[in-house]
Formats: C-alpha cells, sequence, structure tokens
C-alpha cells in the first residue's frame, strides 16, 4: 500500500512540476530499496513491510528535524525551511498521531516555532504540524 502511494505521489508531482516532492519522493524510494535489498540478504524476499516502512519515515523526520535544529542555530532559515517542506511531505504518507491537537480542533490557528501563521498545504500534508510536534 505504501510503496504504490510513493510511487503515485512521486508521478503525480512530477507532472505538477513540484521539485521538493519529487526530490523527497525519490529520497523515500532510495531508502525503500536500500532497505529491501537488506531485507533479501536476511532471507525476507518480499522486503520490508509497511510497519517498518512507517519506522523507515519516522526516522526521516527526525533526521531532518535534527538537521532544522542545527540549521536555524546556523542561522541558514533557508535551509530549515527546506527541511521542513520534506517533512511534510514525509508526514503526508503517515497516518496522523491519535489524540493529536489538530484532530480535537479540526485544524485552527497553526503557527511555526517563530510564531508565523502557516496555513493548509493540501497536497503537501501539513507544514506546521510538522514544526510544532515535539520528539
Amino acid at each position: 500500500m505504501l510503496r504504490q502511494a510513493f510511487t503515485d505521489r512521486l508521478k503525480q508531482a512530477l507532472k505538477a512540476r513540484d521539485l521538493r516532492t519529487v526530490s523527497t519522493a525519490r529520497l523515500i524510494l532510495a531508502g525503500l530499496k536500500d532497505r529491501d535489498i537488506a531485507a533479501r540478504g536476511e532471507g525476507r524476499p518480499e522486503g520490508i513491510s509497511d510497519d517498518e516502512i512507517r519506522q523507515m519515515l519516522q526516522t526521516m523526520i527526525k533526521q531532518r528535524r535534527d538537521s532544522i535544529a542545527l540549521y536555524e542555530q546556523g542561522n541558514r532559515s533557508d535551509l530549515a525551511q527546506q527541511e521542513g517542506e520534506e517533512i511534510a511531505v514525509i508526514e503526508s504518507f503517515l497516518p496522523p498521531p491519535a489524540g493529536s491537537e489538530r484532530d480535537r480542533s479540526g485544524g485552527g490557528d497553526r503557527r511555526d516555532p517563530r510564531g508565523r501563521h502557516q496555513g493548509h498545504e493540501p497536497n503537501h500534508g501539513d507544514a506546521a504540524r510538522a514544526l510544532l510536534r515535539v520528539d
């Protein structure tokens, strides 16, 4: 299910010329292929499961959050924004966390860590949710 969603999203992004989504989807597919190859070496010909794919996506999100913190320390808001956009694309493949504020409030006003309003990005997930979630 998720494997097809990655491919479908890549095709949509290519048609829409959405470069951020194209590059992020390609990164996801490359990571998936690497893990599938490792799983086949362990005797699992079907590759990794959907649960393992979700874990891979969570790891990618954590890496980007760590990068955002470093970029902000280095006053590289352009790179921090790029990482935030990638988080939004990756999170769009994951189910929303149970009991999240967005679930309770039905959306509402969302602000990034600097207090700026963030609108909803219908094709890229919710960038504000990615920036506001605390691990």
